[in-house]
């Protein structure tokens, strides 16, 4: 969950920008640094500058071969799954290939950049009750399915900030920014019912404006709108203390 894998050179991202656009890097970027900002398994992130606006933009590029090696490791995954289910009862009782097999489908969309840009847009549409949130701009024109273009927002990692005094430090009341992240996540899943599934410290930004960034879309699901109604009503039973009905509809959902 952390940008600290080691990064691949530099020369193969420019590589990968200018074949993947069709143009040289100079026609599109006045600024492409030598080294990445971030490094993650499945891309890094260079800090960049665009010629047309000079727009600071955040340049997410795929890891070279990525896709295969993913294929290929999935594949391994679902075959020993499988074997698995077939001869091991609990393993099949506690319905482990199901999660397999859902983790698979989610990793394989999230290295198509493309569905990741379409899903940072749609959710402005959850953020628009959340005034305190910001995600960056994505510039459409410049993504495809192993690049990412995005704006670029200022701001420290709250995967860096160590305590409440280190929110208050960046401005953040611990408080009311503990309260901001519930009404995130109460809104994504019972509201909207799509959901950022990443929202781990390394993927949010304390912002100078006092507003919480978001980035990295790649992991996120959509909720239908009737498990979003049940899972709403099994929460309002058990914060009242109704055992029963918490159950009766925690087994409907299940039906």
């Amino acid at each position: 969950l952390r940008t600290h894998v080691p990064p691949f050179p530099t020369s193969e991202a420019r590589e990968l920008v200018q074949r993947e656009l069709g143009r040289d890097l100079s026609e599109i970027f006045s600024e492409f640094p030598d080294e990445p900002v971030a490094s993650a398994s499945i891309a890094q992130v260079y800090r960049a500058r665009l010629r047309a606006g000079g727009a600071e933009v955040a340049v997410k590029v795929q890891r070279p071969n990525l896709e295969q090696a993913l294929l290929s490791d999935l594949d391994v995954l679902m075959q020993v799954s499988r074997f698995v289910d077939r001869l091991v009862p609990a393993y099949h009782r506690s319905m482990v290939h199901q999660v397999a097999a859902e983790y698979a489908t989610r990793a394989r969309t999230e290295i198509d950049f493309v569905v990741e840009a379409q899903a940072m847009r749609r959710f402005a549409g959850v953020l628009a009750a959340l005034p305190e949130f910001r995600i960056p701009k994505v510039h459409l024109e410049l993504c495809t399915p192993r690049l990412l273009v995005m704006e670029w927002l200022d701001g420290a990692l709250l995967d860096l900030v160590e305590n409440a005094d280190g929110l208050r430090s960046h401005g953040m009341d611990p408080c009311g920014f503990s309260r901001s992240m519930l009404r995130l996540q109460l809104g994504m899943s019972y509201e909207h019912g799509f959901v950022h599934g990443d929202t781990h410290p390394g993927n949010v930004i304390l912002m100078p404006s006092g507003q919480i960034g978001l980035v990295d879309f790649g992991l996120h699901g959509e909720v239908p709108r009737w498990l979003c109604d049940r899972m709403l009503e099994l929460l309002s039973y058990q914060s009242a203390g109704r055992t029963d009905d918490a159950v009766d509809t925690f087994l409907e959902i299940f039906s």
